[in-house]
C-alpha cells in the first residue's frame, strides 16, 4: 500500500491557474552591485520559447562574489578546462 494520497485529491489541493503578465526586465533595472542583484534575482522566473514549447524556471539559489574575488578567478579557470576537456589541476586541491 502506498502511503502517497490518491489522484484526486492531489488535484483538488492545487490553487485554480491565473495568467500571469510576462515582462522582460531591462539591464537598467538590475542592481550593479554583485550582493543586490543576487537577491534580486530570487523568485525571478526565466522563460525560454522553443520550437517545441515554453520552458521556464524559477530562480531558488544564486551566488554573490565580489569584483576580482580570486574564488571565482579560479572557478572560471577550472570550468573552462573541463569544457576544453583539459585535465584539472592537481595542485589545487
Amino acid at each position: 500500500m502506498s502511503s502517497f494520497p490518491a489522484p484526486s485529491s492531489i488535484t483538488a489541493l492545487k490553487e485554480p491557474r491565473t495568467k500571469l503578465s510576462i515582462r522582460r526586465i531591462r539591464r537598467s533595472e538590475l542592481p550593479v552591485d554583485t550582493v543586490k542583484l543576487s537577491r534580486f534575482l530570487i523568485g525571478k522566473v526565466i522563460v525560454h520559447d522553443l520550437p517545441a514549447g515554453r520552458v521556464s524556471g524559477r530562480i531558488v539559489e544564486t551566488e554573490a562574489y565580489p569584483p576580482g574575488d580570486p574564488a571565482v578567478v579560479i572557478e572560471h579557470a577550472e570550468l573552462a578546462k573541463l569544457f576544453n576537456n583539459e585535465p584539472p589541476d592537481s595542485s589545487a586541491a
